[in-house]
């Protein structure tokens, strides 16, 4: 019976040394995703803003003609968010992640479903931008950031992609923030 208290006492010992040593790869790979993610939404939000300031000139009639190429060339591409759950997914297969708290299994599986809201903008994102491409392009020299065609500048259509960019970003935006705001939730989990 002593050995069998024993054997069960090490077993837990190494149980918990396991989850630990798991949460620890995951904390570190959390640390990597939060940077990015921050990262990328701050570039999104700067795009955001240079489209919306544009708008704004182009909308008053005091934009300049190169102005133009230069925030479709900022917001044609965006970062892509390259998410780092290798210790997540080894840990979630294991039997250790079903002993590990509730609240840690909510907040890493929420948290790591945000990766494909994530993926989601961005693939929405980037097929948009050819839509956009094909539109701006036969105006603006990306290479030179100039315009080629200013028939391009009194568009209506010019005023409402800028618009249409203005608002995709924005649901960036919301995507990397929740992202963000989930992962920090996360982190606090796993940092005592």
């Amino acid at each position: 019976v002593l050995a069998l208290g024993v054997w069960h006492s090490i077993e837990k010992y190494q149980e918990t040394k396991r989850e630990e040593d798991y949460k620890q790869l995951i904390l570190a790979d959390l640390n990597k995703d939060l940077e990015e993610i921050k990262k990328n939404g701050d570039n999104i939000r700067k795009d955001y803003e240079t489209v919306i300031q544009f708008v704004q000139q182009f909308a008053s009639g005091s934009a300049l003609n190169d102005s133009l190429a230069s925030v479709i060339v900022s917001a044609l591409s965006i970062d892509q968010f390259n998410g780092n759950s290798g210790a997540f997914q080894a840990f979630q297969a294991g039997e250790t992640f079903a002993n590990s708290s509730i609240a840690f299994q909510r907040a890493a599986e929420v948290y790591y479903h945000r990766y494909q809201t994530l993926v989601r903008f961005e693939d929405n994102y980037n097929e948009f931008s050819q839509s956009m491409n094909a539109y701006f392009s036969p105006y603006c020299n990306y290479t030179l950031k100039r315009i080629t065609n200013k028939v391009v500048l009194e568009k209506e259509e010019t005023k409402n992609n800028l618009l249409l960019i203005a608002s995709y970003l924005e649901t960036g935006i919301e995507a990397y923030e929740e992202a963000l705001k989930d992962g920090q939730k996360l982190k606090s989990l796993l940092t005592y």
